[in-house]
C-alpha cells in the first residue's frame, strides 16, 4: 500500500516534467486553451514562451487573467492556479457624493444604467446632474461635487468607487485618494489647495484594470489637451471644452519639441508595434498641418533605445523627412535584435539627453521651448531601472524649480491588454481638467481618434 501511495506522489511530477525530460520531443502547450465568451490570440502558437491573450467583445473583460504564457513544462501558467477564463460584463462602481445623494442606490451598475445626483440644501452642484454607465465600466460626464463655498478651494470631489481623507479645503491643506475593490487609481493620489483657490494635480478616477478608453474618449481628452492647451489653431474650436484651456500659448514662432517613444519589446509584439508606427505617422502629419513648426523626435526601444529621428537635426522640422525615416529599416520591429526586455527608463533618459542638448544649442531661448513626450507601451518595464525616476528627472529639468510646469506634457498610451494601469499612470503628466494616460483596446483605434479632429 505504501508503495502505491509513493507512486501516486511521484507520477504527477513525472507527467508534469515529461516534456523537459525527453529532449528529443519539442515542448508545446495545450492548443485547446480558450475563454468562455471570447477568443484567444497567441504570439507564437503553442510553443514555449508564447503569450496567449484572452479577448472579449466590447462591454466585457477577461477574468481572472488577461494573458498567460506557455511554460517549459508544457503548461499555460494560469492553469494550475486559476479557474477557466470567462468574459465578464463591465459594471460601474457606485458614485460618491458628500453633502448630497443619488438614486437609484446599488452596489454596482450595469452598462446603460443612469443615476441622478442632487445636493443638500445650501450646497451648489458642480459637474453632471445625471451619469450613465458606459460600456468600459466608467461613468459619463464630469465628476459631481456639492460645494459649500466656505473654503479657499471648492470641494475636490471623490471618484466613483473611491474614498478620500482630508476635509480641510483651505490653502496649504491636502487630500488623499484611495480606490476600493481592486480598482486602480488614475490621476493624482494627493492634491493640495493652492493659493489661487485651485487644487493641484488631476482629479483621479478609479478604473477597472481592464477598462479601456474608446476612440471617442481619446479624441475628446487627448486631442483637446494637445491642441487647445498648447494654443494650436484648429478649424472647429467648438469641440474644445473651455475647461481644457491653459495659461500658455504656443505661437507660430515659438519652439515646440515633440518626442515619440514606441515600445518594440516581445510583450508588445510586431502587430501593435507596426500599428503604433502608423499612429505616429498619422499624428505627425496632423500636427504638421497646424500653424506651428515643431521638431519631432522618434525613438523605438526594447532592451535599449534606438533613435530614429533626433531633434538635434534641423530636418526633424520636416514632417515628410520624419515619416520617411519611420519607413526605414532602422524603424522596423526586427531592427531590435534583443527584444527580451522593456527598458522604458533608458528610452526616457535618451529623451532627457536630447532635451539637454537643446538647452545648450538654444542658450537663453531655451526657456521658450515647450516639450511633449508621447509614449506607446505595455507598461511592463523589466530592466534598466524604475522609469518613473526618469519621468521625475525630465520634470525637474524642464520645470526649473516649478516655474515651467506648463512647458512639459507627458502622454502615455497603453497599447496591449494586460497593461499595468498604475505603472502607466506614473508615466504621464497630471494636470487639472486634462488626461494624459490612456489604455486602448486596439492600437489602430488611435488613428480613428486622431481623425476626429
Amino acid at each position: 500500500m505504501r508503495s502505491l501511495y509513493l507512486l501516486g506522489l511521484v507520477l504527477p511530477l513525472l507527467l508534469t516534467c515529461k516534456g523537459e525530460m525527453d529532449r528529443d520531443m519539442p515542448v508545446t502547450c495545450d492548443p485547446g486553451i480558450h475563454i468562455v465568451g471570447g477568443d484567444v490570440s497567441k504570439s507564437h502558437g503553442d510553443n514555449v514562451k508564447s503569450v496567449a491573450t484572452f479577448n472579449c467583445p466590447d462591454g466585457f473583460y477577461p477574468s481572472p487573467v488577461i494573458t498567460t504564457k506557455c511554460q517549459r513544462s508544457g503548461d499555460w501558467c494560469y492553469t494550475s492556479r486559476y479557474r477557466q477564463p470567462i468574459c465578464k460584463e463591465f459594471r460601474c462602481p457606485p458614485p460618491v457624493l458628500e453633502e448630497g445623494f443619488y438614486s437609484p442606490v446599488n452596489t454596482s451598475y450595469a452598462i446603460g444604467d443612469v443615476v441622478t445626483l442632487q445636493c443638500y440644501e445650501g450646497y451648489s452642484l458642480r459637474g453632471a446632474v445625471s451619469r450613465t454607465c458606459k460600456m468600459n465600466g466608467r461613468w459619463t460626464g464630469a465628476n459631481t461635487v456639492c460645494n459649500s463655498g466656505s473654503h479657499d478651494c471648492p470641494h475636490p470631489g471623490i471618484p466613483a468607487g473611491g474614498s478620500k481623507t482630508g476635509t480641510n479645503y483651505n490653502i496649504g491643506y491636502k487630500v488623499r485618494y484611495y480606490c476600493n475593490n481592486g480598482l486602480v487609481l488614475m490621476g493624482s493620489s494627493t492634491r493640495e489647495c493652492e493659493r489661487l483657490g485651485e487644487w493641484s494635480g488631476r482629479m483621479p478616477t478609479c478604473q477597472h484594470r481592464s477598462s479601456f478608453d474608446t476612440p471617442d474618449d481619446v479624441a475628446e481628452a487627448f486631442t483637446a489637451s494637445l491642441t487647445s492647451t498648447l494654443g494650436l489653431t484648429r478649424t472647429d474650436s467648438s469641440k474644445t471644452p473651455e475647461s481644457h484651456l491653459r495659461k500658455i500659448y504656443v505661437g507660430k514662432d515659438a519652439h515646440l519639441y515633440i518626442y515619440f517613444l514606441i515600445d518594440a519589446s516581445n510583450s508588445v509584439g510586431q502587430v501593435n508595434f507596426d500599428q503604433a508606427i502608423n499612429v505616429v505617422k498619422n499624428l505627425t502629419d496632423k500636427i504638421a498641418s497646424f500653424d506651428i513648426n515643431p521638431r519631432f523626435g522618434v525613438i523605438t526601444y526594447a532592451s535599449g533605445p534606438e533613435v530614429i529621428v533626433t531633434t538635434n537635426d534641423d530636418r526633424s522640422k520636416n514632417a515628410a523627412y520624419v515619416m520617411d525615416a519611420m519607413n526605414s529599416e532602422q524603424a522596423k520591429y526586427g531592427a531590435h535584435k534583443d527584444r527580451r526586455g522593456t527598458n522604458i527608463y533608458a528610452a526616457l533618459r535618451k529623451v532627457l539627453e536630447l532635451m539637454s542638448f537643446s538647452k545648450v544649442t538654444h542658450g537663453a531661448d531655451w526657456k521658450k521651448i515647450r516639450f511633449v513626450t508621447i509614449l506607446f507601451t505595455d507598461g511592463k518595464a523589466n530592466m534598466g531601472g524604475d522609469p518613473q525616476k526618469a519621468v521625475i528627472q525630465i520634470e525637474d529639468f524642464v520645470n526649473a524649480g516649478g516655474k515651467r510646469v506648463d512647458y512639459l506634457d507627458m502622454y502615455a498610451f497603453g497599447i496591449t491588454q494586460g497593461v499595468e494601469l498604475m505603472d502607466l499612470n506614473g508615466l504621464a503628466s497630471k494636470k487639472p481638467d486634462e488626461t494624459h494616460a490612456f489604455l486602448v483596446k486596439r492600437t489602430d483605434d488611435l488613428v480613428d481618434a486622431f481623425n476626429k479632429y
